[in-house]
């Protein structure tokens, strides 16, 4: 399994520093919001602490954490309260589970959005030209 586009050189340098982080918050009563993690790490990067030359932005904290999961570095756990450590088995199944339904749903608009272009692909037929995806419509 991939990600979109690979992490750069400097995201992956905030790998550790993020496992770090976390590994300070143990439960779920204690999680560190996802705006606190990017403000720490961005006030580092003001204080020269970390060589960064762009701030964390909390779409880049989110594709760092998928990497870590992804690559079993550690058992992040998130939720509305924010991130967390968690290393109860039946946690991170609540997560695993969290994340398949997420990905059902994710699915189930890509399904709904293919049906609708395919609803208006029918309704304009009789257009013959190439779009910006190089799909023929005729």
């Amino acid at each position: 399994m991939s990600q979109s586009k690979p992490l750069t050189q400097e995201d992956q340098e905030l790998i550790d520093r993020l496992i770090q982080l976390i590994s300070l918050r143990t439960d779920d009563l204690h999680p560190i919001k996802g705006a606190e993690i990017v403000s720490f790490f961005n006030r580092k990067i003001r204080d020269g602490k970390l060589l960064c030359s762009k701030p964390l932005t909390e779409q880049k904290l989110r594709k760092i954490t998928n990497y870590i999961r992804l690559n079993g570095l550690l058992p992040i756990m998130s939720s509305s309260k924010g991130y967390y450590l968690s290393t109860n088995p039946i946690e991170i199944m609540k997560m695993v589970e969290s994340l398949e339904s997420r990905c059902i749903a994710i699915q189930q608009a890509a399904d709904g959005l293919r049906k609708m272009a395919v609803k208006f692909h029918n309704s304009e037929k009789k257009l013959v030209k190439k779009d910006t995806f190089g799909i023929i419509w005729d």
